[in-house]
C-alpha cells in the first residue's frame, strides 16, 4: 500500500491520504484541489495506476453496489452477483501472478500494478442499507486493500468523493 499511497498522496497533495500502512480509503471533496487532482490521475497512464469511477447514487443498496462496482471494475461474465462472488472476483482482479490487472479473468489484463476506486457522491453509497449489511462490503474492500496475497498482488485504494463518508464505514485504522 505504501507505493500507491505515495502516488495518491503526491497527486492530490492531501496529507490525510495514506498516513499509515493500514489506510485503505480517503475522503475528498469534489470541489477541493485533491479531488480535482485525483480526477486528473484517471488519465495519466504512465504511473502504473488504473483509476475506476463509480457513482454512489447507483450504489444505495448492497445488490446495487455489488452490481455497479462489478461493472466499473469489469468483473467477468461469470460473476455470481453476490458477496462471495464479489470477494472472489476482487481477489482475482488484483492477482498479478499471470499478467496484468484482471488477467485472472482470462484476459490479457491491464499493464498496471495499482488500482484506485473512486466513488462519487459517497454520501449516497449504501445509504439504503443497514450498517451491518454495508459493513460486509466495506470488509471485502478493506481486505482487498490490506491483504496482499503475494508480491504479485496489485495495490488497491478507495477514494470516497463527497462532503461526507458512507454510513457504517469503519475507522481508517481499524
Amino acid at each position: 500500500m505504501a507505493r500507491l499511497s505515495r502516488i495518491v498522496r503526491s497527486k492530490i497533495a492531501n496529507p490525510e491520504v495514506g498516513t499509515s500502512e493500514g489506510d485503505w480509503y480517503c475522503q475528498l471533496s469534489a470541489a477541493d484541489e485533491g479531488g480535482a487532482e485525483l480526477y486528473r490521475l484517471e488519465h495519466e497512464t504512465d504511473l502504473g495506476v488504473h483509476v475506476v469511477r463509480a457513482q454512489g447514487v447507483r450504489c444505495r443498496t448492497l445488490p446495487e453496489a455489488c452490481e455497479t462496482l462489478a461493472n466499473a471494475l469489469e468483473f467477468p461474465g461469470y460473476y455470481g452477483r453476490n458477496l462471495d462472488a464479489f470477494n472472489e472476483c476482487m481477489v482475482d482482479l488484483l492477482d498479478l501472478s499471470v499478467g496484468g490487472l484482471g488477467s485472472m479473468f482470462g484476459i490479457a489484463g491491464r499493464p498496471v500494478d495499482s488500482l484506485v476506486l473512486m466513488i462519487d457522491r459517497a454520501d449516497q453509497f449504501m445509504v439504503d442499507e443497514s450498517v451491518d449489511r454495508a459493513s460486509m462490503l466495506f470488509d471485502i474492500l478493506a481486505r482487498a486493500a490490506r491483504e496482499k496475497q503475494a508480491e504479485k498482488q496489485a495495490e488497491f485504494f478507495v477514494a470516497f468523493i463527497g462532503e461526507s463518508l458512507p454510513r457504517g464505514l469503519p475507522s481508517r485504522h481499524s
